[in-house]
């Protein structure tokens, strides 16, 4: 799923369902366009009370956390190394179903 600026796109989600797990695989907002609440949309629009949610967010990303946790994400553990462009950690976060 993606957020749209006229012709350009400023934010995407990428999910991937198995049973009634959703894993979110991948999430970006421009720099230009954060802070818009399009992060924010783009969780909501996947979100459900159904399925339960897991997503992977560096240790460093404060601000990915803070919004996650927002939607009632919490850390479940943690994966080291798991960025393999600096071997940085990932925490695992879970969201539970409604």
């Amino acid at each position: 799923m993606a957020a749209w600026d006229k012709d350009k796109i400023v934010g995407y989600i990428g999910i991937e369902k198995i049973a009634d797990e959703t894993h979110i695989i991948n999430m970006a907002v421009d720099p230009d366009y954060r802070k818009q609440g399009i992060g924010t949309k783009l969780i909501e629009a996947i979100l459900n009370d159904k399925d339960v949610f897991f997503l992977e967010v560096r240790v460093s990303n404060v601000a990915a956390q803070r919004l996650y946790k927002k939607f009632s994400f919490d850390v479940v553990g943690t994966r080291k190394k798991y960025y393999q462009d600096n071997n940085e950690d990932a925490y695992i976060m879970r969201r539970e179903e409604k």
